[in-house]
């Protein structure tokens, strides 16, 4: 049986010293975050989750 991992958390990102950068295909402007400013604005959310809580402005 396959070991199931936890999902990748904004938590987990800043931990691991990773920044998340966020492009919008509407006007290809990529913008770059530290995970734990995003955490507090959108929670903990998983890294998959971070799109459908950001847009641009």
């Amino acid at each position: 049986m396959a070991e199931r991992r936890a999902a990748w958390t904004l938590t987990h990102a800043h931990d691991a010293g990773q920044v998340v950068g966020i492009r919008c295909a509407r006007c290809n402007v990529t913008r770059y975050y530290k995970p734990l400013e995003l955490r507090e604005v959108i929670g903990n959310v998983t890294i998959d989750d971070v799109r459908d809580k950001v847009r641009c402005q």
